[in-house]
């Protein structure tokens, strides 16, 4: 594995931020105000940050994320942090006065940037690689793709564990700033593709539009069923259901806007049970004649968000192509 997860916000809204993160009190889901004209992650004062619980631990994380401080606030606060369980191993942090970053063991300060992301200046990418050790830790720090700060054998464990299960982005302090955030990714440093710096990144959302290969799932309603699930922001009121073991549903989807490299997709489903009992079901991509599952997932009686990455397309075992993109299926299968 080497990409891990990644979040461009505009698949949803404030009230459905329960679905893939935990939240703190003043993080919101903000229209328009993205990179590119659509939503971000908008940190507000009084700790409104979010956290992601990673697939698994690992001593070496790399993320990056569009960052667009708002104001000032009256004080530093941190802005990103790499926790395990409760402990927090390594942060950033965005001065008030300078608008230089900072890295944290802890608490602590340990180096500052001479390089600013100023208020109102717009959005600056920031990308953190971190190795969690007691002697042999280290981490890189770049902002727009240039190297800002840098450390070797180094002490970057705080406590507990030598690995990062979870991360956290926004604000972590009552001290009045306001920021954005868009295009997140995390990744470790395994495999062969994704497993280190992956440069300014953009991350875009495409719905489903219509009928697939697999159409086993029950509508609540009428009998399109992609139209039951091709809200911007999930709509509960109408919605697919499977049945037995082996059940498949799959849609098409939107075209890709852009063309570029494609460093591999995310399939997000928002899912519930309707029943007591064990269910579990798994993501289903469809290419060409070839298909690929995610990880088993278990719903609960809330509506949760299950996300599967893919890094290549099942079809060849190559990266992903535009237009394998463009006639692509997405959906789901029943387990039990």
């Amino acid at each position: 594995m080497a990409l891990l997860f990644m979040d461009g916000f505009d698949h949803y809204a404030t009230a459905d931020i329960v679905k893939k993160w935990s939240v703190n009190n003043g993080a919101t889901i903000e229209e328009g105000t993205g990179r590119r004209g659509g939503n971000a992650l908008k940190s507000a004062a009084g700790s409104g940050f979010v956290s992601k619980t990673l697939p698994f631990s690992v001593g070496t994380l790399i993320c990056g994320f569009a960052f667009s401080p708002i104001t000032a606030g009256f004080s530093d606060r941190n802005m990103f942090e790499l926790m395990d369980g409760a402990t927090l191993h390594l942060a950033l942090r965005h001065n008030a006065s300078t608008g230089m970053i900072s890295v944290l063991l802890g608490s602590t300060v340990i180096a500052t940037t001479t390089t600013s992301i100023a208020v109102a200046s717009g959005y600056a990418y920031v990308e953190f690689k971190a190795t969690i050790h007691d002697t042999t830790g280290a981490y890189e720090l770049r902002i727009n793709g240039v190297p800002a700060l840098s450390a070797s054998g180094i002490d970057t464990r705080n406590a507990g564990n030598a690995s990062v299960n979870a991360v956290r982005i926004g604000n972590t302090g009552t001290n009045g700033h306001i920021s954005l955030f868009d295009d997140f990714y995390a990744c470790d440093s395994a495999g062969l593709t994704n497993n280190d710096f992956l440069g300014d990144v953009r991350i875009d959302t495409i719905f489903p539009n219509g009928a697939g290969t697999h159409q086993s799932w029950t509508p609540s309603t009428g009998t399109d069923h992609a139209a039951l699930v091709d809200e911007t922001a999930p709509n509960t009121t109408d919605y697919l259901t499977g049945g037995a073991a082996g059940t498949k549903e799959t849609l098409g989807l939107q075209d890709l806007s852009v063309n570029g490299a494609i460093l591999g997709i995310q399939v997000n489903n928002a899912v519930s049970k309707t029943d007591a009992g064990a269910c579990t079901i798994k993501n289903l991509i469809r290419s060409g004649s070839s298909e690929a599952s995610g990880q088993t997932f278990a719903p609960s009686t809330s509506y949760l968000y299950s996300s599967s990455i893919h890094e290549a397309d099942p079809a060849t075992g190559a990266a992903w192509l535009t237009a394998a993109i463009n006639a692509l299926e997405a959906g789901a299968e029943v387990v039990s």
